[in-house]
Order: C-alpha cells, then sequence, then structure tokens
C-alpha cells in the first residue's frame, strides 16, 4: 500500500491535481474573509450611566437629548486614518436647567472643529432646541491588522469639558444619528449606525480617586464593509502566482536540475520585488498585518524551496543527472516536501483569513 502511494506521489497528474484543489480551496478562504464582517476597532473607551448612578445623580443632574445630522464627508481616508465631515449637531434640554452658553461649549475627542455656525435656538414652551452646522476634522484609532480584508468601526465622541455627569449628560436615541443618502464613501460600504452615551474617565492619579475628571460624552459610530476586491487583486494575485512557480518546480524531474533552480530563483526574485510595491499600498503601522503574514509565509515557502533545489543540485553529476543509487530517496524526499509546502500552505492561509 505505501508502494502505491509513494508511486502515485511520483505521478505529475496527481501532484497537479494536489496543487489544483489546495489553490482552490486557498481562492475559498480568500472568499470567506471577504464575506465576513469583522471590525477590529474597539468600541470608544465610555462608562455607561447605569440605573444606580442615574439614582444618585436624578436630583442634580440635567438630561440633555442630542443627535447627529452627517451631510458629507469632505474627506474620507480610511487607510490614512483622516476625516473632515460636513455635520449638523443639535442639543435638546429644558430651559429652566441649562444655560445655551454651556451647551456650546462642546468639543471633539481626538478632533478639530474646523467651523463651527452660531446656534440656530428655537424655543418650545418649557424646552429649548439648538442646532450647529459644523465642519469637523478627525481620527478614529483605526486598526489595520486585517488590511486589506478589514472592515471599521469610525466613531466620533463628542464631548464638554465645562461640566461633570452630576451635573449633565448626554441621551440618545439611535433614531437621531442619521446620514444623507448620498454621502461619498469611497469604495467602503456604510452598513450601520451606532450610537452610545456616557461619560469619559480621566484618572490623574491612579493613587487619589479625588483626582479624576468626569466628562459627559456620546460616540458616533459608522461600521463600514469594504465593497471593492481591488486592493486584494492587485496584493495577492501576483504573491499567489510567484507562489505557484515555486510550487511547479516539484512537478519536474529531479534530473532537470536547470529549470527547477531556474524557476525558484525566479519566483524568490519576484516576490521579493514585489514587496516594494505592496509598501506604497499599505497603511502605515508598526504591527503586522494579514497581507505582511501572508507575503512572510509566501516568502518562506519559496525560500525553502530554493534551498531544496540548491541541495538537490549537489547530487547531480554534471552531464548525467541524479545519480542512480541516490535517486529512490531524493524522489520521496522531493515528494514529501511537497506534501509538507501544500499542508502549510492550505493550513496557513485558513488560520490567517478566516480564523
Amino acid at each position: 500500500m505505501m508502494q502505491n502511494l509513494w508511486n502515485a506521489l511520483r505521478s505529475v497528474t496527481f501532484k497537479t491535481v494536489i496543487l489544483v484543489a489546495s489553490s482552490c480551496a486557498v481562492i475559498a478562504f480568500f472568499v470567506i474573509a471577504l464575506t465576513i464582517f469583522r471590525p477590529a476597532d474597539n468600541q470608544p473607551d465610555l462608562q455607561l450611566i447605569d440605573m444606580e448612578m442615574r439614582k444618585q445623580i436624578r436630583e442634580f443632574a440635567s438630561v440633555v437629548k442630542t443627535g447627529m445630522y452627517i451631510k458629507n464627508f469632505e474627506l474620507f481616508d480610511i487607510t490614512g486614518d483622516h476625516f473632515i465631515i460636513g455635520a449638523v449637531l443639535w442639543f435638546e434640554f429644558l430651559t429652566d436647567e441649562v444655560m445655551p452658553e454651556t451647551i456650546q461649549n462642546f468639543s471633539f475627542i481626538n478632533g478639530k472643529i474646523l467651523e463651527k455656525s452660531s446656534g440656530d435656538i428655537r424655543v418650545n414652551g418649557p424646552t429649548m432646541f439648538i442646532k450647529y452646522d459644523l465642519r469637523v476634522e478627525f481620527k478614529s484609532e483605526l486598526n489595520y491588522y486585517r488590511y486589506p480584508f478589514d472592515d471599521h468601526r469610525v466613531s466620533l465622541v463628542m464631548t464638554n469639558n465645562g461640566v461633570t455627569p452630576n451635573e449633565l449628560y448626554f441621551t440618545i436615541e439611535n433614531s437621531c444619528f442619521s446620514m444623507a443618502p448620498d454621502v461619498y464613501t469611497g469604495n467602503w460600504e456604510i452598513i450601520g449606525l451606532d450610537s452610545v452615551w456616557g461619560y469619559s474617565k480621566l484618572q490623574l492619579d491612579p493613587r487619589d480617586e479625588s483626582k479624576k475628571m468626569l466628562r459627559p460624552a456620546v460616540a458616533y459610530s459608522i461600521n463600514f464593509a469594504k465593497s471593492s476586491i481591488r486592493n486584494i487583486i492587485i496584493i495577492f494575485v501576483p504573491l499567489f502566482i510567484a507562489l505557484l512557480f515555486g510550487l511547479l518546480t516539484f512537478l519536474m524531474g529531479l534530473s532537470n536540475t536547470y529549470d527547477r533552480m531556474r524557476m525558484g530563483v525566479s519566483a524568490l526574485t519576484a516576490l521579493l520585488s514585489y514587496r516594494f510595491i505592496i509598501d506604497r499600498m499599505m497603511p502605515a503601522v508598526g504591527y503586522l498585518t494579514t497581507t505582511d503574514l501572508i507575503y512572510v509565509l509566501y516568502l518562506l515557502l519559496l525560500m525553502a524551496i530554493f534551498i531544496l533545489q540548491v541541495l538537490l543540485s549537489l547530487y547531480t553529476e554534471f552531464g548525467k543527472g541524479i545519480p542512480e543509487k541516490s535517486a529512490a530517496w531524493l524522489q520521496r524526499m522531493h515528494d514529501v516536501a511537497y506534501l509538507v509546502c501544500i499542508a502549510i500552505f492550505v493550513g496557513y492561509s485558513a488560520y490567517v483569513l478566516v480564523w
């Protein structure tokens, strides 16, 4: 039975079937990774005002209802984590509890207000409604470790540094955060809007509880899913082709030393050269992304294939090929190395792309 297995492994047809099947499996993993919505970005670090805290502050704190309408993205750069929006921000509160001057001191965490209109005030009985037209520039501390299969949650946190939650806190309903239907977001698809209200906490001295700063805050989050596979094709198709050329060396006979060496060197050189093109497309981060992990895998596999072909060339006699006495065990080593490379190629791709 083992002899039949070795005979099958020596067959070029059998190796071709394995290579085609493994390639189809890896392509399926890429498709699965594309269909999964999995944002890597953390929710804004807000403390929720729970029922117990509400009971403590309800006699003293004013409740301000708020909302936001995003009119457009003047700058939309997810890869660079840089955004500029035009928006309408509004507040609604009881006139005998909150002063308009207090409300207008709002600001944005990790953001800068480029333009701010004077408040448009409308009074309706005991309540006051104020809205502001804004242009806001901000960053969202995005995580790119799954690039280019990354989905993102872009968040903008509004706060007021002039009051504490014991004096005033914001509330928002999901319907109060909306966006114009024609907002341009490039190749990214908007799949949902979220809002969370609570307060931010800054501990100036961890050993002294009295030195903490609490500020009411609202987080406006937009969920983006990738809607274009352009970058994925540009990055991974050349990498896959380079690795495929390296794996094709296993389909050649052991006596064909020159062609195996030439194909192995060409594949390795192409992969190393293409890294400069990939770097221009990737976000500037200090950690490994999915692209880096797959690139390193392909690079290590091609280096192993190249070293194997170099070692096999040492057994080649000029003009005679592989000596007959060494051919049997070298062929088996060659076939086993092929299976190991295929197993690593498929298994690691599944782990990185789908896990």
